[in-house]
């Protein structure tokens, strides 16, 4: 039986836990280099929704519409049908005409013709005229009668025909133009006068068959 007179022991303290102990100092600047960190998510959807509403999204939205044509440039403007319409007007302004053609008068292919050849003069009854292809020659030639005519003509005298023409004087030579007709082709040309008492000839040069005629030498 315990003695009542007898004071209890008081109890024993705990141990008491070690306050922590501050970090080491220069510890954020480390953990900041070793982990990004990540995006503030709220601040960014706040700034999302105050800028939404403004002037300068609604009118990139009205230049992405189906409405617009092309891409937005730099300056963020893109242009509508009307503008592509206008440029078009104006570049049919400004572009250069195309150069002429020098074949537009010698629209058809060049015709195969021997070096001896027969020539018509429809103008004047005269067919099946001697001809002979020079492209030695620059000019063309005429072998026949000549006599004088009226006044600025000469008269001709081709396989029985007779008929003046006018005459021009070119550095001393008498120059005559006569329509010919050459394969299938029919062609104004101008000839050189040679006066001869025999058969008459006609001598096609380079300027009767420059673009008309390719010559077969065999035929």
């Amino acid at each position: 039986m315990s003695d009542p007179t007898k004071v209890p022991a008081p109890p024993k303290p705990s141990p008491e836990k070690a306050a922590p102990q501050p970090p080491e100092a220069g510890w954020q600047e480390e953990w900041s280099e070793e982990v990004p960190r990540q995006p503030d998510t709220e601040q960014v959807w706040e700034h999302d929704e105050d800028t939404s509403d403004s002037d300068t999204d609604w009118e990139d939205e009205d230049l992405l519409s189906s409405d617009t044509v092309g891409d937005v440039d730099e300056e963020g403007w893109a242009p509508t049908e009307g503008d592509w319409e206008d440029a078009s007007d104006w570049e049919d302004e400004i572009a250069p005409e195309p150069d002429p053609d020098p074949f537009d008068d010698m629209p058809d292919a060049p015709s195969i013709v021997g070096w001896k050849t027969r020539v018509d003069v429809p103008a004047y009854g005269v067919a099946d005229l001697p001809a002979r292809c020079s492209t030695d020659c620059s000019t063309s030639t005429f072998h026949t009668e000549v006599q004088p005519g009226e006044e600025g003509h000469v008269r001709l005298r081709v396989q029985g025909a007779e008929f003046e023409v006018p005459v021009t004087d070119e550095s001393g030579e008498l120059v005559i133009q006569l329509t010919l007709t050459v394969s299938d082709k029919t062609f104004p040309l101008d000839l050189r006068i040679r006066a001869t008492s025999g058969a008459p000839l006609l001598v096609l040069g380079r300027d009767a068959l420059a673009g008309r005629f390719l010559i077969d030498v065999a035929g």
